[in-house]
């Protein structure tokens, strides 16, 4: 069940988020993250390049040559979005996380990275969010703007509760 106007929040959400270079949008199975991500970048006419994390270990293909490749078909006013599936997949000792870590970190003007993932990435968040390098879209903020909708839609506290349930959320 995914009620009305969830997806306009969302939006709303990621749109606040653009201006970080990091986007870690983080939570459970059942909340269509992947689905409102793209959506989110096709309907704002984004550039976007996606992968996943473990295709990232690639010592064949750097993560900078990807960037570089998406970068082929950019126009130069457009910020490219990298959507990176599944990071948690990547070894502890991945050079990967290096590689983005410094990326953030130079805050590239025409670069965005969000990370899709059930969990937080392995990289220094808090750091980063200090630094106002990283914004995240979690679990708790998917939950609420659902839990909001539905009882604004009138569906019972009882209901709410147990799709949250099976969402494991709560």
């Amino acid at each position: 069940v995914i009620p009305n106007g969830y997806r306009e929040r969302i939006y709303q959400q990621l749109d606040g988020c653009s201006k970080y270079p990091l986007i870690g949008f983080l939570g459970e199975t059942g909340f269509n993250k992947t689905g409102l991500i793209h959506d989110w970048l096709r309907d704002n006419g984004k550039q976007q390049l996606w992968v996943n994390g473990p295709d990232l270990d690639n010592p064949e293909c750097s993560l900078s040559d990807r960037i570089r490749s998406g970068f082929e078909d950019k126009s130069p006013s457009q910020v490219l979005y990298l959507v990176i599936n599944g990071y948690h997949a990547l070894a502890d000792d991945s050079p990967v996380h290096r590689e983005l870590t410094e990326l953030i970190e130079q805050n590239p003007a025409d670069i965005r990275i969000i990370i899709n993932d059930r969990i937080p990435p392995a990289l220094a968040l808090t750091r980063l969010k200090a630094h106002r390098l990283c914004a995240q879209i979690e679990s708790a903020d998917l939950a609420y703007h659902m839990m909001v909708l539905l009882i604004e839609q009138g569906v019972s506290l009882v209901e709410i509760t147990e799709e949250l349930a099976r969402r494991n959320v709560i």
